[in-house]
Formats: C-alpha cells, structure tokens, sequence
C-alpha cells in the first residue's frame, strides 16, 4: 500500500508523518517530485522520531505548486525510509470541460 500525506502551501515549519519501511540514521532529507510537470523539491527533516510504524519529523518546506507528488523520506547512508505520493495545499483533480451531451437511453430502447 501506498502512504498519501497531506502538505501546507507555506514556507513555515509542518509536521509531516509518513509511514516507516526501515528506521533511519542520521541526517534524513525529504525529496518531492510533481506528478504532471516532474519538477523537483527536497528539504532537510529538522527534527523527528520514529515509532513502529511511523516518522513523524518538522520541516520547513519551499513553497510548491499545489498539486500531487511522489516523495521519498531518505536518510544519511541514502536508504529510503518511507515512499508514497503526497498533495500540497488544497488540491482538486483537473477536470476537462466539453461540449458534448450525454443522452441516456433505457436498454432495449
């Protein structure tokens, strides 16, 4: 299963918690990757502490584009401590707009 994490558009310090694969060492780095223009953000995890199956770690992220990323928590010895798909601000799927109508028709009409 994939780990969904919801980000702040802000520039000030957040709370992320994100599933734990493997206990990190060291200095750990969150690296984050838009999902339509594959352009690239990362931070470095300020603090944080693990339980059994969590990071939870204060960061100070750069402002992003709303939207949905991939991201990969890594640590120092650069092991991937936790994956998954995150969205930033309030996020609603695009949606396209056409000018054709839907006719419904009964079956065996």
């Amino acid at each position: 299963p994939t780990t969904m994490i919801y980000l702040q558009q802000s520039e000030e310090q957040q709370t992320i918690k994100a599933e734990r694969h493997y206990t990190p060492r060291g200095i750990c780095e969150i690296s984050l990757i838009n999902t339509l223009t594959r352009e690239t953000f990362s931070a470095e995890l300020n603090t944080y502490t693990t339980s059994r199956l969590y990071i939870i770690a204060k960061a100070t992220l750069p402002i992003m584009p709303i939207g949905e990323y991939g991201y990969t928590i890594t640590d120092e010895d650069g092991r991937e401590c936790s994956v998954g798909l995150a969205v930033v601000g309030g996020y609603y799927a695009p949606t396209i707009e056409t000018e054709e109508t839907i006719e419904y028709r009964q079956y065996g009409e």
